[in-house]
């Protein structure tokens, strides 16, 4: 979404006078404003190498340091797009499929299955509460 995100840039406009004090650029009531996503996704100054494909770049450090609306992919405030609640209640939907489909088991402490095909090495926490993938149901 960073590299190509859906749109290239945003509009709106400004509802009153305002001056950008780090340019010292009035901008007067009723201005239509865009805002280049590709180019401050791409803005090297904010992403430094910005053509590599780089996900350390979202971990919790790196997006403390950012301004908030550094990364649009679906714009921001309340006309963003449509595809963000989309895409909340695909996820949704995709992992109530996922847990409809296999087979949960509680690990308080451990839990030792003979004769059962587990998927190694997969836990996940549901609510708080530790699980793992004990098998696909078939």
């Amino acid at each position: 979404m960073r590299k190509y995100p859906s749109i290239p840039f945003l509009t709106r406009i400004c509802t009153q006078e305002i001056n950008l004090e780090t340019t010292e650029i009035i901008v007067p009531k009723g201005t239509l404003i865009l805002m280049p996503i590709f180019g401050l996704h791409r803005d090297p100054s904010i992403y430094p190498d910005p053509e590599k494909f780089d996900p350390e770049r979202f971990n919790a450090d790196e997006i403390a340091i950012r301004h908030s609306y550094t990364f649009l992919p679906f714009g921001e405030g309340p006309r963003n797009c449509i595809g963000l609640i989309f895409l909340l209640l695909n996820g949704r939907a995709s992992c109530l499929s996922f847990l409809v489909k296999s087979s949960w088991g509680v690990t308080l402490t451990f839990i030792i299955l003979y004769g059962v095909p587990q998927i190694p090495d997969v836990r996940v926490s549901l609510c708080g509460i530790r699980c793992r993938i004990l098998r696909l149901a078939s």
